[in-house]
């Protein structure tokens, strides 16, 4: 570009800017010695073509011409970019889109598409990946999306899009018929405080601090908000939980993994009643107000399935639902990270990355063979069943001073079933010599006289028991006896997290060895998964020794530090107990 040319350049930008600034078309032929015509000419804004802006724009010679040319203090280079420019132009937030994502955004606000983008986007929704239809607008974004496939970097983009347009208006408020000073909010809502602040407002916050959009424009900074001071517009993150967020007036509501909100008091899905909530605040907007849901799924009848079932029937709505490798080529379905989480653990594999949901209630263990394999393997180490005909303990039922036991009882709650499982790690495998139960008779309860012998067997064969763990109050009296016969005691109520690691890390890397067990393998292959957060036995069934083994197998598996009850004269029952895992006690090294 020569140089006059660039002078050229500069100066119809501050003729525009002059006439927007109020000044009078003659005040302007004085001021810049043109006719009436040249300034006619010089406000149309195909005089001077974009690529002509960004080559002047590198080369501005002060921060006063950047911001003229640039985005700061209405220059023209960003007033004539679309969403998709203004995220990657240098100018703008210099952050670059992977494919997919661009199409994304091209889809969402209805940016002109290549004949290969049309097509791909046909293609997707053939597939039952999109619910995008050719012109159509848009103000609400459903991403179902499998993880690290780089959703939360897409949607702190679309934030700072949103604040963008604001600020392009000069005065959002009068423009939208606010009170004058109105605060203006985009809202990112995540499952808790931690995270809130840690995925999109920390992308948001990277998106600002790198873009020379923002560091030419006075802002406040706070440990989960930004306020444009020359807008009065506010980027703020909050958790579900919050009810500060309710009743503000926002341009734009974000929800990061819908699918997890829950509520502390009850365990139970929040996102109903967060979403319907918060998305009432973007009404003043008429219409141009967005809303924007993103998460990986759970199961098929979480939060974030049932959006991407709405956007097929609400025509504003856009969805799409995306493997990892589909949105995030970093990350292809053949490259080694992937293809190690599809073998630690096949079902939570194309539930995580591949964005197939789980069943409301399905099969917990899908690989059954992985079952069958365990107990061929104890079969073939020389492991056999420890109780004989009349349900006592063999006498070669004993153990080894060298190896460190773990005990778990497991009481049912109506106390008519009790089960019992003794676990050890030798090497990288995890042997369960002991994985026994007793049922009550008729209308009777389990006699705890009979369980505190047989307990007491256990521990006079097995004199190096590190710890026992038990499920239930009901078996505290139990508790205190262990407790005098020397061993360390402590409340484990089983979860899934206990046994997704009995399946995860032992029962599927083939490291957990029992003998052949009717009753233990009908209990596992039984088990369901329900909702994608609770596993459970169906009614026909039961868990006791699926239980048993998966709490004593935890330990083994792997060391904890747990904080240990040391013995005393009673056991007292915490005024709170809670009947799901105890995490201060049993945290990961």
């Amino acid at each position: 570009m020569t140089a006059n040319k660039r002078k050229r350049i500069i100066k119809i930008l501050e003729l525009r800017k002059d006439i927007k600034n109020g000044m009078s078309w003659n005040e302007a032929i004085d001021k810049y010695s043109i006719s009436r015509d040249t300034v006619s000419q010089w406000l149309k804004h195909t005089v001077i073509s974009e690529s002509d802006l960004a080559e002047v724009y590198e080369k501005a010679k002060s921060t006063s011409e950047r911001r003229l040319i640039g985005c700061g203090e209405g220059g023209a280079l960003c007033s004539n970019m679309n969403e998709l420019e203004f995220i990657e132009s240098k100018s703008g937030l210099g952050f670059k889109l992977f494919p997919m994502q661009r199409l994304i955004v091209k889809a969402f606000y209805g940016i002109p598409l290549e004949a290969e983008e049309q097509k791909q986007l046909e293609d997707l929704k053939v597939q039952g990946k999109t619910t995008w239809e050719s012109g159509q607008i848009y103000n609400e974004l459903v991403l179902m999306c499998g993880m690290k496939g780089g959703k939360t970097e897409l949607i702190s983009a679309i934030s700072c899009i949103e604040e963008w347009k604001l600020y392009k208006l000069g005065n959002p408020q009068l423009h939208y018929g606010l009170p004058e000073g109105k605060e203006i909010y985009i809202i990112n809502v995540a499952a808790d405080k931690d995270q809130a602040r840690d995925t999109i407002f920390a992308s948001t916050h990277d998106r600002i601090q790198h873009s020379e959009f923002y560091q030419q424009r006075n802002y406040e900074a706070g440990v989960s908000d930004y306020k444009m001071e020359d807008t009065n517009v506010i980027i703020k993150s909050g958790h579900s939980s919050s009810s500060s967020m309710v009743g503000r007036t926002a341009i734009l509501v974000m929800f990061d993994e819908i699918a997890r909100f829950t509520e502390k008091s009850t365990g139970k899905s929040s996102g109903n009643v967060v979403y319907n909530s918060l998305t009432r605040s973007v009404a003043p907007f008429r219409g141009a107000g967005k809303i924007a849901s993103l998460s990986s799924t759970m199961h098929e009848k979480d939060m974030i399935n049932q959006l991407f079932e709405k956007s097929k029937e609400i025509k504003t709505m856009l969805g799409f639902k995306l493997a990892t490798w589909e949105i995030n080529p970093n990350l292809p379905f053949d490259c080694d990270f992937l293809q190690t989480e599809l073998k630690k653990s096949p079902e939570d594999f194309w539930r995580d990355f591949g964005c197939e949901p789980s069943k409301a209630v399905e099969k917990y263990y899908r690989d059954r063979l992985k079952i069958d394999q365990m107990f061929l393997d104890g079969r073939q180490a020389g492991m056999v069943n420890p109780i004989d005909h009349d349900g006592k303990l063999k006498d070669k039922f004993k153990g080894n001073s060298e190896f460190n036991y773990y005990l778990h009882l497991d009481p049912a709650i109506n106390n008519c079933s009790f089960g019992i499982a003794l676990a050890y790690r030798h090497g990288d495998k995890v042997y369960v010599p002991l994985a026994h139960g007793f049922k009550a008779g008729a209308n009777s309860e389990i006699d705890f006289e009979m369980l505190k012998e047989f307990i007491g067997l256990v521990i006079d064969r097995y004199p190096t028991i590190k710890l026992a763990t038990f499920d239930s109050y009901i078996a505290a009296s139990l508790a205190q006896y262990i407790v005098s016969r020397g061993v360390k005691v402590e409340f484990l109520s089983v979860q899934k997290e206990h046994h997704d690691s009995l399946k995860v890390e032992g029962i599927y890397r083939g490291k957990i060895l029992t003998y052949p067990n009717e009753v233990l393998e009908r209990e596992l292959k039984d088990l369901e998964l329900i909702n994608g957060k609770k596993v459970d036995h169906p009614a026909d069934s039961s868990k006791d020794r699926a239980d048993a083994v998966a709490g004593a197998a935890y330990h083994a598996l792997e060391e904890k530090e747990v904080e240990i009850y040391m013995g005393g004269d009673e056991i007292e029952e915490p005024e709170e107990y809670n009947m799901s895992m105890r995490r201060t006690m049993f945290n990961r090294r």
